[in-house]
Formats: C-alpha cells, structure tokens, sequence
C-alpha cells in the first residue's frame, strides 16, 4: 500500500525572517568557497549501527537519478505494520517514478518474506539486483567520480600504484585480505600475486570504458555488480584497512597523500555499500520484518511519500544577494576576533610586556593575511550583488520535522540518507536535539531532561557546506541563532586558515 501525506507544520509560529536566511547565505558560502582550502580534517572510518546501515542503503533505492538528489528514510513498528517514510529534497520529484520504485521496492520485498522463501544469500542477491535496476544511474555517476580527483584518470592511477609500492615498504607481506588472495589463488594461481590484484582492481575501476549506456537490464546488471563486488574487494582490503586503522602508516603519509587515498576510499566505500547494504538487510531486517508483521494475514508496509509537489509547505525559496562581497564580507568579520593561530608558539616564561608585544604584532600580521583574502580572486566575486539564490529543505530535515510535529513513534530515533548528512544539517540536528522536539514547549526542568534525552542518530556526515541550505520552515529561534553562531565561527576558522596558507 502506498500513501501520501503532505507536509504540514502543526506550529502556527510565523516562519523564520529573511534576513536571518540571508545571513547563514552569507556565510555558508564563504565556507564553501574556501572549505577546500582549508587545513583537512580526516575522519576515521567508524562503521555505522547496521540499522543505519540498512537504512541509508534503502534510501538508496529511492534516488535512482544522477543529478544527486538526496533522499531520506526513516520507519515505525507496530505489531503487524511497518511504515516507511521517505522524503526528496527535489522540489518537483517525478511521483511517478518514486512511485514505480516503491513497488518494485515491496514487490521485491513480498517475493522474499515468507518463512519457508529464498534462503538469505539468494535475497541479498535479489535486492542487489533491484537497486541496481532502480539505481543504475546513480550507481554509474559514483564510479565516474572515482577517477576524478585534481590529477585526472592517468595521474590517479599512477599516483595510487606508487603509494602502494610506498605501503609494500611498510607492509612487506603485502595484501593479506581474504577477497584479494582467493582471487589470486582462483585466477592467478597464486596467493603471491594477491598485490596484482589489488592495483589491477582499481586500474580497471578509473579506466572503465563508457559504454554501459548500450547495454540491456541484464548486461548492466553484470557489468555494475562487478564493479560493486571490486569495491567491496578494494573496502575490506589490508591497504586500505592499514590506512584507516594504523596509525604508523597513515604517519608515512605526506598530507595530500593522505587526503587523496581517503577520498578514494570514500568513494569505493559508497559503492561497495549498494551490495553491504543489500546483505545486511538480507540477513538481519528480513527476521526483523518477519517478527513485526507476524503470520497473520494483515499484515502490512505502508509507504509514506512526504516530497510530494502540492505539500503545504515550499521546500525552496529564492532570494537575492542584496550587497556586493567586497561590501559585506568586512562586515561580517568586522568584530570578530582573530583566534590565536595553531601554528603560533608562546614562551610562558617570558616578560608580559614581551607576550603583548608579541601578540600584539600576531594579531597584526593575521589581520593583514586577512585583508589579503578578502581582496583576492577567491573571494571578490564569490556571489554577484543581485543574483538569485535557490535554497532547498534538504531531505533529512524535511523528515525530523514531519515526523517530530505529526509525533511518530521512530523506530530507533533513526534515519537514513542516500548521500551522507551536510555539515550544516548535522549542526542544525544537534541544536535541535538540546531544544526537543519540534512544536513542544519545554517549561520545567524535569520535561527538559526527558526533551535532551530525545536524540535522532545517523551515519557520520560528510563535513561539506552547500551555501544554498533552507532555514525549515518553523524552526524555532534559538536553533537558528545557534546554527548562526556555529556558521560565523566556522566561517572565521576556514578564513585564517587559508589565509595563513596563502599569504604567509
């Protein structure tokens, strides 16, 4: 059964003001501008709940398109009903090929659930299949984009075999995983060759020929499921694994190296994900399912689709830059304090007079930096003074408050993502977890402890800023002031940084 359910704000509160939207503008685009400058911050890989897991890979079947529209899941669990909520940050999603999906999606689903059914391994396989059928075009742009790093296809190949070669010295044994050395045994003849096999793996994901367009459902299918299967093979590999994992390694690394071979895995990861997450809901939601429906016949899957084109509510809005860059960007950083740089080192047993004189000309010398910045190409033209910007309600805000305002009991405060959760959504969901939940006002101390205690968890996001961010609808005020004053720091943070990497 599929129903829809338009999103409708219980709040009669007004909408947030403009000008604070034009405010987080401001700022969320000189982050975004500069955030590739900037000094990196590398995240660790640190597997996520296998529930989030399973639901970031459903919503992967959901966003069957290239454009890279995000779409967010989450479900409640009665006893003989589970209700599936999905949302699309598009703002004219095609309905009726969401809707197609949604019942290949529990067609799929009803040809594997009885008891007596498909055996786990064939359902894993079965849901591969159909998520590549949904999502073939998704799945193909995410292996373009492998080979596509600052160097190019060639360079990228060249400069992962010489880091390999680089690792060989500190791993002499070499590829240990078993995926690699069945395959060296089975093709080669030759746990040895187990090394060949991993460089060769990822020589034939960056150099793959484009003509996956000419080929039937099932060739395609052969053809991605291969490739997926590599991408597995290239996750669970002892390269990569002393990369995220090792700290030794990761220290021989120059920094750009660094950077480069987590990018890489990133990407591998999101690919491999299409058949991990296939199993993990093959071998562990399908007995969930089972339990929660029962044997009786009523049992049910509602689907909810929220991003529906006539909601109540608009998930975009376009405004204008209403000053120049060179105008509005001192201004924003005009009474904001210089932090004192990380680079920089004071003698503690130095004479006062000596630290403020020394302080005094470092406050000097970033201000300088600074100023050098705001003149610069990077920053001069960084919006034009009365273009239009369109915001989107990104898709896993458009879910919290839907969910949050209709009170829907989620099962495991949990949702998923088929693109990983931007750097201001993850801000704006931690203020909004210390506020509770959306249209409920918190008065005494005991209801605010039960309301911080409310927490909604997802994957780890992916620290990107995407300066055409919607303020949702009906936020409350102090969430947005405290998404503006985590905005304005990071904003001066990326603004020494690179000014200090540029010009010094």
């Amino acid at each position: 059964m599929i129903c829809t359910q338009p999103y409708a704000p219980l709040s009669n509160d007004p909408p947030p003001a403009d000008a604070a939207q034009l405010d987080l503008l401001f700022r969320l685009r000189i982050i975004e501008q500069l955030q590739a400058l900037a000094y990196p911050h590398i995240h660790h890989h640190r597997p996520d709940d296998h529930i989030i897991d399973i639901l970031n890979w459903i919503a992967s079947c959901f966003a069957r398109n290239a454009s890279g529209d995000a779409v967010s899941v989450a479900f409640s669990a009665y006893p003989g009903l589970i209700t599936l909520y999905i949302t699309n940050n598009d703002n004219n999603p095609d309905t009726d090929t969401v809707r197609s999906c949604v019942i290949l999606f529990l067609s799929t689903l009803r040809a594997v659930l009885p008891d007596d059914g498909v055996a786990p391994e064939v359902a894993s396989r079965m849901f591969l299949r159909m998520v590549v059928d949904i999502a073939h075009a998704r799945i193909q742009r995410k292996i373009d984009l492998v080979g596509q790093t600052e160097e190019g296809p060639g360079q990228t190949a060249y400069h992962f075999t010489n880091l390999v070669s680089l690792w060989l010295v500190y791993r002499p044994e070499g590829e240990q995983s078993r995926g690699f050395l069945n395959m060296a045994v089975n093709y080669g003849g030759d746990s040895a060759r187990a090394n060949e096999y991993l460089i060769q793996s990822f020589l034939t994901l960056v150099n793959l020929s484009p003509e996956h367009d000419k080929l039937n459902a099932d060739k395609r299918y052969t053809y991605l499921s291969s490739i997926i299967t590599a991408c597995s093979l290239l996750v669970e590999s002892t390269f990569f694994d002393d990369l995220v994992n090792y700290h030794s390694f990761r220290l021989s690394l120059k920094i750009q190296d660094r950077i480069f071979l987590h990018k890489i895995f990133r990407r591998i990861s999101r690919i491999s994900a299409y058949k991990s997450g296939a199993m993990q809901f093959a071998y562990l939601g399908l007995p969930f399912i089972r339990q929660v429906l029962g044997v009786s016949p009523q049992g049910a899957i509602n689907v909810k689709l929220i991003s529906e084109p006539n909601t109540s509510h608009p998930l975009s809005k376009t405004h204008h830059w209403p000053y120049s860059p060179s105008d509005h960007i001192p201004r924003i950083l005009l009474d904001s304090e210089s932090p004192v740089h990380s680079r920089q080192s004071t003698d503690e047993s130095s004479s006062s007079e000596g630290s403020h004189t020394l302080r005094s000309e470092l406050s000097q010398l970033d201000g300088q930096l600074r100023d050098e910045l705001l003149q610069s190409e990077l920053l001069v033209n960084v919006w034009e003074q009365g273009a239009p910007v369109n915001t989107k309600f990104h898709s896993e805000l458009q879910l919290i408050h839907y969910l949050e305002e209709n009170h829907v009991d989620v099962a495991c405060q949990a949702f998923g993502t088929s693109k990983p959760v931007c750097w201001t959504c993850g801000c704006y969901i931690d203020h909004l977890q210390c506020s509770g939940p959306a249209g409920i006002e918190v008065e005494e101390e005991e209801e605010a402890g039960e309301a911080a205690e409310r927490r909604w968890y997802h994957s780890k996001g992916s620290r990107k800023v995407y300066h055409e961010w919607m303020i949702p609808p009906y936020a409350k005020e102090d969430t947005i002031d405290g998404l503006l004053e985590d905005s304005q720091r990071e904003m001066e943070r990326i603004v020494e940084e690179v000014a200090f990497d540029c010009y010094f």
